[in-house]
């Protein structure tokens, strides 16, 4: 059910920043540990009308890297997102590639507001749910999931994933 309702959310409001598989939602199936490890190789590419699932993207990659380097381990996928844990919080994280002009128009369509600044970069999103961050050419999103009482990490906490995506280099 969690993961529906990021679906349909992330379908309606957010298509400009889909990466081919995310308009596919009905198809995704959460890997275990296991099959992660029995995924099919990073592609050099991700056109946005790819159809395969974002997991394949290099930005799948480098989400990891700056997840695990900020002391969180990859525990599952989606096939648009990665599943994070570490700290007591478990949370759905993947990236898209978008600047600030371009993701401002869809937070103000969305009215989600600036939360605060981590490390000089300042993070959006709500309360409970969401939290985004702009980094270089890409937009690192973070919802609460995939469990009913699943958190996003605070401000506070979020510093480590910040810093992490400033000092992993980005896919080109």
């Amino acid at each position: 059910m969690v993961r529906f309702s990021l679906a349909l959310l992330m379908t309606a409001s957010l298509p400009a920043f889909a990466c081919g598989a995310e308009q596919h939602e009905t198809a995704r199936e959460q890997e275990t540990g296991r099959e992660q490890g029995q995924r099919t190789p990073i592609a050099e590419e991700c056109p946005s009308d790819r159809p395969g699932p974002w997991t394949a993207c290099p930005e799948a990659d480098w989400v990891q890297r700056l997840a695990q380097r900020a002391g969180y381990r990859i525990t599952g996928q989606t096939g648009s997102a990665l599943i994070a844990e570490g700290s007591g919080r478990s949370f759905y994280i993947w990236a898209n590639a978008g600047t600030t002009k371009e993701i401002s128009k869809a937070a103000e369509r969305e009215k989600w507001k600036p939360l605060g600044s981590v490390e000089g970069v300042e993070v959006y999103g709500d309360e409970s749910l969401w939290r985004w961050w702009v980094m270089e050419d890409f937009v690192v999103w973070i919802h609460a999931g995939p469990y009913m009482n699943s958190q996003v990490p605070s401000l506070e906490a979020m510093e480590s994933l910040v810093r992490a995506s400033e000092t992993v280099p980005p896919p080109r």
